[in-house]
Parts: C-alpha cells; structure tokens; sequence
C-alpha cells in the first residue's frame, strides 16, 4: 500500500472508527443494561394496559450523554493535540469518527429497547401494549448532538445564550410530553386503553423536526471545529 491510499480519506476514517470501537466496545456492551433498567423505572405495574415507551429512552440518552464525553474530551482537553498534530490527517477525522460511532451506539441501543418492549419487560405479564412515540426515540440522538456542540464549541456569551435556549426547550418539551402521556385518562369506550396525547402524525412530525435540527447542531459544530485548528487546537 503506498502513502496516497493510506492517507486516503476513507481509511483515515477506518482507522479513527477502529480506534474508537477498540477503546470503548465494552462499555457499549455494558450500555445493554441501561434500556433494560429503563423498563422498571418508575412503572406502575397494573395501571394501565397500555405501557408508553418513554424511560428506557431517557436512560438511554444519559448513557450516551456520559459515552460522548468519554469519546470526545480527549481533543477539547487538549490531551491528544500532539497526537493530531503528528499525523497527516483531515482535521475532522476524530471528529467524524466520533459521530459515527455514537450514531451507531444510538442506533444498537434502540434496538435493545425494541427488544425489551417484545419482551414486555417491566409489564408483570398485564401490559398488554407496549407503545412507542417517535419523538421519544429521537431523545438519544438529540441529546447526543446536543452533548457535541457542547464540547466541541467555544464558551463565550453566545454560545451559554443559545445553550440555555436549547436546554430549557428540551425540558420544558420533555416534562410537557412526559406527564401529557402518563396522565392521559383510561376510557371504558376504547377498553381502557388510553389514547395518545397527540396524534400519531404531530409525533413523526416532531421526530422529523428533532432529526433535521440535530444533524445541523453537528454540522455547525464540525465547520466551527474545523476554524479552531491550524495543526492543532488553539
């Protein structure tokens, strides 16, 4: 192999995944736990028949919230700058590779939570419904661009105002969707299954919405990651 394929873009990023998936596969294992404790979280067993899928995500996106600072701190601590700077490589490199490998992570952990629900964890053998919003399962994802740009970015005045704005958007959502659901009355017409807050449709929508918004909080935070380096970080 001569020196242009080895530095070629797509090996350089093989090799950034690879380093990634060899550092941190095993806490990615133990992260399985994480969406299964989720179902005995804060359930109330013999309530209802229908169970709302909404804790194993959060527990979920706390994983992935301490997964991406394990992943990414070592360049925003400067711990690795000489590292980087040593080697022929995009910038972006780690970076990408870094996006790449908590997409995944996101991805097998909503797996594990699908799983959970065929299970019926957490249902005590009553849960009869196991039942998913799509705005909840972008809850990883999100919280996952969010967590970047926090890194990633300069902490001026700007960045604490637009941070404050976005936080207090996220939770003021989630605590509006959580008990919207949870307390959504049983109705004997239907069964006693109890209806959804919003429509299916206002649902995908958001998660539309909550996808668009998190690939541009990373691709705003890769151009501004990109001007803070000239051989290393500044």
């Amino acid at each position: 192999m001569n020196a242009p394929d080895f530095y070629s873009p797509s090996r350089q990023f093989r090799r950034a995944l690879t380093r990634d998936w060899r550092l941190h596969s095993i806490e990615l294992l133990c992260g399985i736990l994480y969406p299964v404790i989720g179902f005995y979280v804060g359930h109330r067993v013999g309530q209802s028949q229908v169970y709302p899928v909404i804790v194993p995500f959060l527990v979920t996106a706390a994983f992935l919230f301490y997964l991406t600072r394990r992943l990414c701190l070592p360049e925003v601590k400067r711990s690795s700058v000489f590292c980087y700077f040593n080697l022929p490589q995009d910038r972006l490199m780690a970076l990408d590779a870094h996006v790449a490998f908590l997409g995944m992570a996101s991805l097998w952990l909503t797996v594990w939570v699908l799983a959970g629900s065929l299970l019926k964890l957490g249902g005590a053998g009553f849960t009869a419904c196991y039942r998913w919003h799509p705005d909840f399962v972008m809850v990883p994802f999100f919280t996952t661009a969010l967590t970047i740009r926090h890194l990633y970015l300069k902490h001026g005045m700007a960045f604490w105002r637009d941070s404050v704005l976005w936080y207090l958007l996220l939770m003021t959502w989630l605590v509006w969707r959580f008990y919207g659901i949870i307390e959504q009355p049983s109705r004997s017409v239907n069964n006693y299954w109890p209806d959804r807050s919003l429509s299916l449709t206002t649902e995908w929508a958001t998660a539309a919405i909550m996808a668009a918004v998190a690939v541009w909080l990373v691709h705003t935070t890769r151009i501004q990651w990109r001007q803070r380096q000239i051989g290393g970080i500044r």
